[in-house]
C-alpha cells in the first residue's frame, strides 16, 4: 500500500545554503533527500516501510547576510572558529546559513494496510526521529503547530478531495521542482 506523509512547518536554524553549485541561498535538494533517506533507515525495521521521493514546499527562507554600508555588496554572516593549537587563526571557509520554514511531502511504500492508530504511531515515530536529526546541516527547532501536524494520507490518486487536503497542508509555499531536462539541454 502506498501512503503520503506530510511533515509540515519544519523550522530549521542555520541550514547550509551554499552547499550546491545549482542552489545558492537555499539548501541543496540532496540535503532533503539525504535526511529522508536517514529517516527511512531508522524507521524501516520497526514499521516495515520504505520512504521514496520527497517534495519540498518552502514557506520561508531567511539568508543570514549583511552589508557594511548601504550601497556595498551583501555577504554571508561568518562565524569565527576557535584558534588552532599553535595559536594561529584557522583559514576562513565561507559558510552561508539560512533559517528555513519548509514542509515535506514524502512517499511511504509499505505492504501493510494501517488503521488510524497505526498511522498515528508512525507519525509520532517520525516526529521523534526528525527532532533528533539535522536537516540540511541545520538544527530542527520545531515541526508543525496546532493547526498543522504530521499526517499520513492514503494514496490520493484520482481523489480530488484528498489532493486538496494535502495542498492545504503545504500552502502557502513555493514547491521546488527538479528540472534535470533543462539542465541537460542547457549544458
Amino acid at each position: 500500500m502506498k501512503y503520503y506523509l506530510v511533515i509540515p512547518q519544519i523550522h530549521v536554524q542555520n541550514a547550509n545554503c551554499i552547499s550546491s553549485p545549482l542552489t545558492y541561498g537555499f539548501p541543496a535538494i540532496t540535503a532533503f533527500t539525504g535526511a529522508i533517506h536517514a529517516l527511512s533507515r531508522k524507521l524501516s525495521d520497526e514499521f516495515n516501510i520504505c520512504l521514496g521521493g520527497v517534495a519540498i514546499a518552502a514557506h520561508d527562507c531567511s539568508v543570514q547576510a549583511s552589508r557594511p554600508a548601504p550601497y556595498s555588496d551583501w555577504s554571508f554572516v561568518q562565524s569565527r572558529h576557535p584558534i588552532k593549537k599553535d595559536g594561529n587563526s584557522p583559514s576562513i571557509i565561507e559558510e552561508g546559513y539560512a533559517h528555513l520554514r519548509v514542509s515535506l511531502l514524502v512517499e511511504v511504500i509499505g505492504e501493510a494496510d494501517w488503521n488510524q492508530e497505526e498511522k498515528q504511531a508512525f507519525c509520532e515515530a517520525v516526529y521523534l526521529q526528525m527532532m533528533q536529526q539535522r536537516l540540511a546541516g541545520g538544527s530542527i527547532l520545531s515541526i508543525g503547530n496546532t493547526r498543522h501536524k504530521i499526517r499520513l494520507h492514503n494514496d490520493p490518486a484520482g481523489d480530488g478531495e484528498a489532493i486538496r487536503v494535502i495542498r492545504q497542508q503545504l500552502s502557502p509555499s513555493f514547491v521546488l521542482i527538479g528540472r534535470q531536462d533543462l539542465l541537460t539541454e542547457h549544458t
